[in-house]
């Protein structure tokens, strides 16, 4: 007898929008909902001007906080 089993891969999971959020309040919305989060300081400024990925992503991956001023 021969068993196979297969995976869908991981659990996909809706990655919150944390724009215009202060780090702490992002970081601990993004941990909340099952991510780890790497924050990418570009500017003085606390708020989150982007994260990536956005929209969905494998629960438990990381979610990247860029945080500061964006470049214009």
């Amino acid at each position: 007898m021969i068993t196979i089993n297969y995976s869908n891969g991981p659990q996909m999971a809706d990655v919150p929008n944390v724009d215009g959020q202060q780090v702490s309040q992002a970081t601990q919305a993004l941990t909340q909902a099952g991510f780890q989060v790497k924050v990418d300081q570009v500017g003085p400024l606390d708020m989150v001007f982007n994260y990536s990925p956005s929209g969905q992503a494998p629960q438990g991956s990381t979610i990247t906080i860029y945080v500061g001023l964006p470049h214009v």
